[in-house]
């Protein structure tokens, strides 16, 4: 299978992570080709163990459910893309970033360093309501705070959605807007057929 990359976009509680976790499974049951998968989630909640004064003022920031400064998210899934992604004919997904409109323009800087072809960006569109009832069933001590909730859906809509007219407007980039809240099979079957068009 040519190798792709992909992109999961959604707000907290949309499922991404669930879903690249089964593309990625998907993927290695095709052939060995090695798929690299950044959870931009898990290399934040890593960073917040750490105690550093930067940790410190980023986990305050975590703690109130606000938006982590675009360097630092950078910097993040940046150097685990140039650690980790060993030659071109890899898969890779990526899922929880860009936050921001200027840090998507500085993924499609990495993506065109690293060679990176068919780009594609999936967006699990879920409601506020329905993102809410999952983020309640998945009790992570980051999803427990209504207050902290409510304020990372407003980021979202403010900052992470104009992102998505950024890829629209590159020709080599497929961004597709997926119905979030249908099953789990449902929702990977068409992630699937998309990819194979």
């Amino acid at each position: 299978m040519k190798h792709q990359t992909i992109v999961f976009i959604g707000i907290s509680g949309a499922g991404k992570g669930t879903q690249a976790n089964l593309l990625e499974e998907y993927f290695q049951s095709k052939d060995d080709t090695r798929v690299y998968h950044i959870e931009t989630g898990n290399l934040f909640r890593e960073f917040l163990k750490k105690d550093t004064y930067a940790g410190h003022l980023s986990k305050k920031i975590s703690e109130s459910g606000g938006l982590q400064p675009d360097f630092l998210a950078t910097w993040l899934w940046g150097g685990s893309l140039l650690e980790s992604v060993s030659k071109e004919g890899e898969h890779l997904i990526i899922d929880g970033t860009p936050r921001r409109v200027s840090e998507a323009y500085m993924l499609l800087s990495a993506f065109h360093f690293l060679k990176r072809k068919n780009i594609v960006v999936i967006y699990l569109s879920v409601s506020e309501k329905e993102a809410l009832v999952r983020l309640k069933k998945r009790k992570r001590s980051d999803d427990l705070d209504f207050d902290g909730v409510m304020n990372r859906f407003s980021w979202f809509a403010k900052e992470v959605v104009p992102t998505l007219d950024v890829f629209k407007k590159n020709i080599d980039i497929k961004v597709h807007d997926i119905n979030g809240e249908r099953s789990i099979e449902e929702i990977h079957s068409e992630i699937i057929s998309l990819l194979k068009e």
